[in-house]
């Protein structure tokens, strides 16, 4: 029998012998990644100079690190703790190669058999001594910022918290990883297996996951998962997305369970508001780190490293050395790979359902075979093994048909009406009237121009929620459709089935949310869904756009901060409203035919009476007036800023398209003209030939389609002797038209991969294009695609009958809901007055005409554009 003493040594010797050699290499590997993101960064930070300066942008001094920070301790970025969380899974996974990779040899498993010590410990020491390195490795380079900290601005409660958590996070994760390493080796015969089989279960969570979020995207109508979530009222419309399927379970996840709050304690400022670095966590009140996921996850660890144990007790010598001897972990792998190269087929392939699916089980049954035939290493073995193919291939197949058929009712699930405690919802109609953000994707030369725009939060009102939530109900009752091809003529034009995004976020009483995103919808659905233009909520949200007082509050913030403007500073809305209640803002009129520009000279008092009355008047309109008008718009009015003087941001900080598109006889910032003295008074209008050429992509928000029903704003113009303007009666020699689903042909990129629901307004139109040869100036020059040039590129039917002209333009609106459907008509003017692109509703065609158009349509084909990018 071997005495205590004795059987000691080889314990202690193995434990020695694990805390050199080769395990030293990801140990310090370890150790030099967090010397560089939590020391060095440490040192850099507290001792950098940053200078303060006045009013007059002179340095009067410099800003302390105890000015700046409460501590800093590690990584202030998501991208650097994300490469810090690599160094960490890689270093735990060569600690349990080194450690373990003995158990694959017959060499050097039997040396360490042969030590006289019990498997039990022979595993525990080899655990225990890589296990010591990695956690020292983690730990003493905090320590070491811990004390720098400490020496430069001193001690907290914060600091030691944070300290603590960052440990224990790093520890959790670093032990897991090197855990789950160790009891896969134990359980394999070979180096390969190990790292194949510890790679595939450590991300298991993340694959799987993010399988199921593909079923979800390609099956499940109001999938929210992966989606972007834009709010009209976001700086930044592409920084608010919803959660990934796989991030919603990241718990389950052993090294991307805690990834989001990861960066956000590596550093505080003195106020405890954030982290200087993350703008996401500025404004948040600091709480104390959660170390239970920490703590769960190492309780995890000890679980494996007994289950590892007990395997390592009962394995086979005679395993090391041969592939392929797990029989659970040789099925399990291949599924997993093979089900994820299934899934990313049926989301990505742009093919039929079927077609997708039967080339997703072709790819899978290739990665079988290729895992098998490297495991098994033995053709025979390998063809004895394919029986189980086909159950992998059944229950992908069972898997997904659960997500095509609704997945349990998910797709029609709405939550109480009563549990309601506020709704969010995507507004389909002009998005220029709620929204400060305007993102414009499309082509200078096109009339197709996609706006991105967002949702609308915060409904709360009775009726409003009740509005939103019959419209989703009805959204849902029509259940998943196949979007309608783009040049695809269809009997029934309510029923085209229009790509889109329409999204509603439901927050519940009890604290929860519920999402919803889809991507098409039908026609009449949509035109239903501008209802929301006239709720309670939205109408609020559009007086916002015409609140001088939330302009004067900008404007205090400007004047107040002009050289140091605050980050979250809201640039948008100030630029939006400061084209309207600025001290100098040139507002102008467009006759209806765009052939005349006419400058109103107002005095403050009278611009506000304008845009009151404009105001008003947008808001008293309904659906059929704002949306579906019964006759052509009379004018246009444009307001836009004079940024050359002082006030407010400079130009070159908040300029968009409104500071360079202007007026006949304003002042452009890109070509500052010296004012020159007037020799008499100033006329109070300014009639000129238009010379105005604005791309859909440039013009400022703050254009608006004057129509019949606006009385409140026609009164205040006849008032200002401008009723004459309202009129025009142009001179028309030739028309060029083209059914909208043919036009959707000529930039079909804009139709397939752009589409968002604001492009289904036509508005603004009033951007003709002036013949070159007929005008001179630079001015003319600066603007080379006219605006409709598709008719140029395209053929297309085109009448020149002057009665047929007149009745076609008693017909067309540059303001209309078009649903994908109806025609967009090129007139052009006489005497090289240029062209002018309007659009004419189906209904509102005259039946030989668009007999006309439909004959011509059907034997002229269009050239493709597919692949083709025009957008800037």
């Amino acid at each position: 029998m071997t005495s205590q003493k004795s059987s000691a040594n080889p314990f202690i010797y193995t434990v020695k012998s694990g805390l050199t050699g080769s395990n030293l290499v990801p140990a310090l590997l370890n150790a030099a990644g967090f010397l560089l993101l939590s020391s060095l960064l440490a040192i850099i930070e507290l001792t950098r100079e940053t200078m303060k300066y006045d009013e007059s942008q002179t340095i009067i001094g410099t800003i302390s690190a105890k000015d700046q920070y409460k501590y800093v301790l590690f990584s202030m970025s998501d991208m650097t703790t994300l490469f810090a969380l690599v160094v960490v899974v890689v270093a735990a996974i060569f600690m349990g190669i080194s450690a373990f990779r003995f158990i694959t040899s017959k060499k050097t498993v039997n040396v360490y058999y042969s030590l006289g010590i019990t498997r039990d410990k022979l595993y525990f020491g080899r655990y225990i001594s890589g296990a010591i390195l990695l956690v020292a490795s983690i730990a003493i380079p905090l320590l070491i910022t811990f004390i720098i900290n400490l020496i430069f601005i001193g001690g907290s409660a914060q600091l030691t918290a944070a300290m603590l958590y960052y440990i224990l996070m790093f520890a959790s994760i670093s032990l897991t990883t090197y855990t789950i390493t160790a009891a896969i080796f134990s359980s394999v015969g070979t180096s390969f297996e190990g790292v194949l089989f510890t790679g595939t279960l450590l991300f298991l969570p993340t694959i799987f996951f993010t399988c199921l979020q593909f079923l979800m995207s390609k099956f499940v109508y109001g999938n929210p998962y992966g989606e972007k979530f834009n709010y009209t009222t976001n700086p930044d419309l592409y920084s608010v997305a919803a959660e990934k399927l796989s991030t919603r379970f990241s718990f389950l996840s052993p090294i991307m369970h805690n990834l989001n709050e990861l960066s956000m304690y590596g550093a505080y400022d003195p106020k405890l508001e954030g982290n200087p670095v993350l703008a996401m966590t500025e404004g948040q009140p600091y709480t104390a780190p959660n170390y239970l996921p920490a703590i769960i996850w190492l309780i995890f660890s000890a679980a494996v490293f007994f289950i590892g144990m007990l395997i390592f007790q009962k394995r086979k010598a005679e395993i090391c050395g041969f592939i392929g001897t797990n029989k659970y972990l040789n099925s399990i792998v291949p599924f997993i790979i093979g089900f994820f190269a299934f899934t990313v087929c049926l989301y990505k392939l742009p093919l039929s359902t079927v077609v997708c699916g039967v080339i997703g089980l072709i790819i899978y049954f290739i990665i079988y075979c290729a895992i098998e035939l490297a495991l098994k290493r033995n053709f025979k073995l390998f063809l004895r093994g394919l029986f189980k193919f086909p159950i992998h291939a059944a229950i992908s197949v069972a898997i997904a048909a659960i997500f095509a058929t609704g997945l349990f009712g998910y797709s029609s699930r709405l939550p109480d009406l009563e549990n309601i405690q506020s709704v969010d919802v995507t507004p389909v109609g002009n998005s220029v009237l709620y929204s400060t953000n305007q993102y414009r994707i499309g082509s200078g030369m096109s009339v197709s121009c996609a706006t991105l725009t967002g949702m609308i939060d915060n409904y709360t009102s009775e009726g409003d929620i009740k509005a939103i939530y019959e419209l989703h109900k009805k959204l849902v009752d029509k259940g998943a459709i196949k979007a309608t091809g783009k040049s695809e003529l269809i009997e029934d034009d309510s029923q085209r089935n229009i790509p889109t995004t329409i999204q509603f976020v439901y927050k519940l009483k009890n604290g929860k949310e519920i999402l919803r995103c889809y991507k098409i919808a039908n026609a009449q659905m949509l035109a239903d869904m501008l209802e929301i233009d006239f709720l309670e909520h939205t109408k609020e949200t559009i007086e916002l756009n015409f609140d001088k007082a939330k302009y004067d509050k900008l404007n205090e913030i400007i004047m107040a901060n002009k050289n140091d403007i605050p980050e979250n500073f809201d640039h948008s809305s100030y630029n939006l409203l400061g084209n309207l209640f600025a001290e100098k803002v040139s507002t102008t009129l467009y006759t209806a035919d765009g052939a005349k520009c006419v400058t109103l000279n107002l005095s403050y008092e009278e611009r506000m009476q304008l845009i009151d009355a404009l105001k008003k008047d947008i808001l008293a309109q309904n659906v059929q007036q704002r949306y579906f008008p019964d006759a052509p718009a009379l004018c246009a009015l444009y307001f836009v800023q004079d940024r050359t003087g002082a006030e407010g941001l400079e130009s070159e900080v908040i300029a968009d398209g409104s500071a360079v598109i202007h007026a006949e006889g304003a002042t452009s910032p890109e070509q500052p003209e010296e004012p020159e003295e007037p020799e008499g008074p100033i006329e109070k209008i300014e009639v000129s030939d238009n010379s105005t050429v604005i791309s859909p992509i440039e013009f400022s928000s703050n254009l608006y389609s004057i129509t019949s029903d606006m009385v409140n704003t026609l009164s205040v113009l006849k008032s200002l002797g401008a009723e004459e303007y309202t009129v025009s009666k142009p001179k028309i020699v030739k028309a060029q038209i083209a059914t909208v689903e043919r036009y959707n042909s000529f930039n079909s990129w804009t139709y397939e991969y752009y589409q968002d629901r604001t492009s289904l307004f036509f508005s603004y139109n009033f951007m003709p294009y002036f013949d070159l040869s007929s005008k001179d100036g630079s001015a003319y020059a600066m603007r080379t695609n006219p605006y409709g040039l598709e008719f140029d590129n395209h053929e297309t039917f085109s009448l020149a009958d002057e009665s047929t002209l007149q009745t076609l333009w008693a017909a067309s609106r540059n303001n209309y809901y078009t649903k994908m459907t109806g025609y967009y008509v090129r007139f052009t003017l006489a005497d090289k007055g240029g062209y002018l692109t309007m659009y004419i509703p189906k209904d509102k065609m005259p039946a030989s005409v668009a007999q006309s158009v439909a004959e011509f349509e059907s034997t002229h084909s269009v050239a493709s554009t597919d692949g083709i990018m025009y957008a800037y």
